[in-house]
This record gives structure tokens, sequence and C-alpha cells, in this order.
């Protein structure tokens, strides 16, 4: 799995309206494993560098 996959079945878990667990039993993804995922993808978010204009004061 990679992110781009995982971002996918967050959107197939939301739209199936079934509980987490029992969709990810259907479909055959571990609990531990969307979790794991869930952790990484939700680290690089917000690790996710900004970038700053410089600003300048004088007049």
């Amino acid at each position: 799995m990679n992110r781009l996959e995982f971002e996918e079945l967050e959107l197939q878990v939301q739209q199936s309206g079934l509980p987490l667990k029992s969709y990810l039993q259907q479909i055959g993804v571990s609990y531990s494993t969307y979790h794991y995922w869930r952790r990484k993808c939700s680290v690089n978010r917000n690790n996710v560098k900004q970038e700053v204009a410089p600003i300048s004061f004088k007049q």
C-alpha cells in the first residue's frame, strides 16, 4: 500500500457507511495496517514545510 492507495481506502470506508472494522474485514485489510497508514499519512501532513515570504518593515 502507498499513500495514494490509503487515501482511496479512507474515501471508500467513508462512502461504505459500514463500521471501519467491518469494511476492512470485507476487503481483506487488517486493522493494524489501516492504522499504520493512518498514522504515517497524518505525520506527513503535519510535517509539510510551509514557505514563508520575507517581510520588510522599512519605510
